[in-house]
């Protein structure tokens, strides 16, 4: 085989990788993990859930999501991860159906939720891991991004779906109406974009031996530097996730808001899939503290928007800024943090998935205590984007000095 052939052959192998990663991150993230926020007022509406039990049903995916993010590699080493990969999406597409049954109990949704969390942990580790891999085997890794906005179309897929299988829609006969077939369509949505995901993708090298990553003393800078981005990203875990769960019924519950409930989901959406390309982009220029702590600026705004202002065009802006910034974040934080720490990098980046997920969990339970407390979301929210920009306002002593790390071309 020729040189030429070889190089046309390496290229479309990772395109192929990027295409097949981005269809089951929208399984796994976008549907498996996000399509509650859009469904989310259909129940309450409904009156199989209300703000308090809604918190708590988000709250059991996120502690799921955590357990799966931090056995993502036991499992992998007793299982493979190629069979974890199958076994975690058809798991997703399963659960998706399990949210329909009308008559569930809300026990049934607590487990149903934390499975799916714990699906969609394993799904992204291995997917991250093994894609990272890949691309920088070929020199490519600044193309993670067009992966990551795989979420951001599953988002946009569900988004769609829940809107025109609702009275008026085009789709309303389908399944059927009403939450129930919403979940089911989810379920089905999940098995038709899994199958050429999983051939797209192809092989998946296994998950990297105990003890296979080197140790090392790390750079004071780069500890104290550590403890700031940990400390931030812990604080984005625990703000973006109130606007990641209630942002449908936020916009449902106010009168000015409500005519861009239906659309506000899948803005979002459409926002998140260039995101983390434009980001990551960025931080090539900048470096990696300089970009985050805009991005995190940003979606505070984005998140208080709905608090200061029933203009139209405002309700938008806010959409944008948090879909074009929430995975724009995780790529950051997870890159920032192995510049941080290139000694011991997986170590750093489960010390940040843990605080994230920390967050996560905290935050859907105390949004939804301080929306009954206070008889709205203007408080949650308030808190929420208080959260984040304190996330950023940590991060400016590192701007400067990783700015002059990035421009001299030196890691930290």
């Amino acid at each position: 085989m020729s040189r030429i052939d070889a190089a046309e052959r390496r290229e479309r192998s990772h395109w192929h990788d990027l295409a097949g990663a981005a269809l089951l991150l929208a399984v796994a993230m976008g549907i498996g993990r996000f399509a509650f926020t859009p469904i989310l007022p259909d129940m309450t509406a409904a009156g199989v859930l209300y703000t308090g039990s809604a918190g708590l049903v988000a709250a059991a995916n996120f502690v799921g999501y955590l357990v799966g993010a931090l056995t993502t590699g036991p499992v992998e080493r007793r299982f493979g991860a190629g069979p974890v990969l199958a076994f975690s999406v058809a798991l997703t597409a399963i659960l998706c159906l399990a949210m329909g049954w009308p008559q569930a109990p809300l026990s049934w949704w607590l487990a149903v939720r934390f499975l799916a969390g714990v699906a969609s942990g394993w799904l992204l580790v291995t997917i991250s891991a093994m894609l990272f891999e890949r691309l920088a085997e070929r020199e490519v890794s600044h193309l993670a991004g067009l992966a990551f906005g795989g979420v951001g179309l599953g988002m946009m897929l569900s988004a769609i779906y829940v809107r025109e299988a609702g009275p008026g829609g085009i789709g309303q006969g389908f399944i059927g109406q009403g939450w129930a077939a919403e979940w089911i369509g989810m379920g089905v949505l999940a098995a038709i974009l899994s199958l050429p995901g999983l051939l797209l993708l192809g092989r998946v090298k296994p998950f990297p031996p105990r003890g296979a990553h080197p140790q090392g003393d790390t750079h004071e800078t780069g500890r104290t530097g550590f403890r700031l981005l940990a400390a931030a990203y812990f604080l984005e875990g625990l703000g973006y996730i109130v606007t990641g769960t209630f942002m449908v019924a936020v916009f449902r519950a106010s009168p000015a808001l409500s005519v861009y409930a239906d659309n506000i989901w899948l803005i979002a959406g459409a926002a998140a899939v260039p995101s983390c390309l434009v980001w990551t982009l960025l931080a090539a220029r900048v470096g990696f503290a300089r970009a985050l702590a805009a991005a995190l600026l940003l979606q505070s705004v984005g998140i208080v928007l709905p608090v200061v202002t029933g203009n139209g065009i405002a309700a938008i802006a806010s959409a944008i800024l948090f879909g074009g910034t929430f995975m724009g974040i995780a790529t950051l934080a997870v890159g920032f943090g192995r510049q941080l720490a290139p000694h011991d990098a997986a170590r750093a980046i489960g010390t940040l998935t843990a605080l994230f997920g920390v967050g996560q969990i905290i935050g859907p339970l105390a949004g939804s205590w301080l929306a009954q407390m206070s008889g709205g979301f203007a408080w949650p929210l308030m808190a929420a984007s208080g959260a984040v920009a304190l996330g950023a306002l940590l991060l400016l002593p590192l701007c400067e000095f990783c700015y002059m790390q990035n421009r001299e071309g030196g890691g930290l």
